[in-house]
């Protein structure tokens, strides 16, 4: 057997990583004879077919001894360095034969010095540091043989927690600092709250949410603007004064969040002025717009209410069209008692026809001054004209049609 020295650097971490996996050089050659030859033929620690050199044997037993007391393990990675090259030394003064009849007895220790190694050389940040010690320790624990150490293994466990505490440690300050520059504008805030969302800092995450409330609420003042757009093209009058008033109430919406959650961004407060006065201007003009159709529609509905009116109050009622067609002598014959009753109903019919036809229709509640007037004025002497018959269904037919409006 070709005869090395396993070199413990003192001054990469990631020389450590290699060291761990690789259980260093002598470890690897005491395996790789184990696996020739077999152990099955060895008592543990004892030989059956050689003696060791009395100078050999004094010092492996003292590394033994070493190694059994606490007390006596080196915390300094210099100190085990020097330990692992006693041990190596030793390995390579021993014959082939004698190294596997050892081998048992060597396993062991060569993990016990690989533990102390890794406990001296406690990691510090940066954070791929620490991941990388606590996957290799954590790997060098899984591989622990059942002769060495126990007191090692617990004192690897202790410093796996203590470094995966450490990393957590770290882990939260890294994420806090993403979010600190998130809402100082130089990161994503959606992130952000996604990061704190796995962290408890109220401080922060009051922070973070005014940014959210403010984003949302600047978006939706966005969204308005583009709707206002929108609605500016719509040519139904009354239909856009709609939905510029339904667009109102949402800005008075956004300016009530505002307030309630203690929104002062002055940035936000001027967009949405800005906006509320856009607004405000369109729906003064969509409501002047509505006056003027309201005013002419009305201007309509007296002019056509005054022709109705002047109807049934100018002139004569038009007769029946038999009283049209009276030869003369029946004309003559009207003059008698019953003739004339009969013209006179007929009378009555006529204008009764006429004032529901007419007046009926008439909204009353809608007339101006003047034209109200009228219609009583008319409506009254009209009325008195009437038997009682014919008084009676002319209010009857007043009170159940149904009333005209402007349009």
């Amino acid at each position: 057997m070709n005869k090395s020295t396993a070199v413990m650097p003192t001054i990469g971490l990631a020389i450590l990583v290699v060291v761990i996996f690789g259980f260093w050089k002598v470890n690897s050659d005491l395996k790789s004879m184990g696996g020739q030859s077999g152990l099955q033929n060895y008592g543990l620690g004892k030989s059956t077919a050689y003696d060791l050199r009395p100078n050999i044997k004094a010092e492996i037993d003292a590394i033994e001894q070493q190694l059994a007391d606490q007390s006596k393990w080196p915390k300094m990675a210099a100190d085990v360095q020097k330990l692992n090259e006693q041990l190596a030394k030793l390995v390579n003064e021993l014959s082939p034969s004698e190294q596997e009849e050892l081998l048992p007895r060597l396993v062991p220790r060569r993990w016990e010095i690989d533990a102390l190694w890794i406990l001296a050389n406690k990691p510090t940040a940066p954070l791929e540091n620490l991941l990388n010690y606590a996957k290799s320790a954590e790997f060098h624990l899984s591989k622990k043989p059942f002769d060495s150490s126990n007191e090692l293994g617990e004192r690897l466990l202790g410093r796996i927690k203590e470094v995966q505490d450490n990393i957590a440690t770290l882990d939260r300050a890294s994420a806090l600092d993403k979010v600190k520059r998130a809402i100082d504008g130089q990161g994503d805030i959606d992130e952000a709250a996604r990061i704190l969302s796995r962290y408890d800092d109220k401080d922060l995450a009051a922070k973070l949410n005014e940014i959210i409330q403010a984003r949302g609420i600047s978006n939706d003042i966005d969204s308005a603007g583009k709707e206002m757009g929108k609605y500016e093209k719509i040519s139904d009058g009354a239909l856009k004064e709609y939905a510029i008033v339904r667009l109102n109430q949402a800005l008075m919406d956004i300016r009530l969040r505002m307030i309630s959650t203690g929104l002062t961004d002055e940035k936000i407060t001027r967009k949405l002025g800005k906006l509320e006065k856009t607004v405000t201007d369109n729906l003064t003009q969509a409501s002047n717009a509505r006056q003027s159709r309201d005013a002419e529609k009305m201007r309509k509905y007296q002019v056509w209410a005054l022709g109705n009116i002047q109807k049934v109050g100018l002139g004569e009622i038009e007769k029946p069209e038999k009283q049209k067609n009276l030869s003369m002598s029946d004309r003559v014959k009207a003059q008698f008692p019953q003739a004339r009753k009969s013209a006179k109903k007929d009378a009555n019919v006529a204008l009764r026809d006429a004032m529901i036809l007419h007046m009926a229709p008439i909204n009353q509640g809608i007339l101006d001054e003047a034209v109200a007037q009228l219609f009583r004025k008319v409506y009254q002497k009209r009325f008195d004209e009437l038997d009682e018959v014919e008084q009676l269904e002319v209010i009857k037919r007043f009170s159940t049609t149904i009333k005209k409006l402007p349009v």
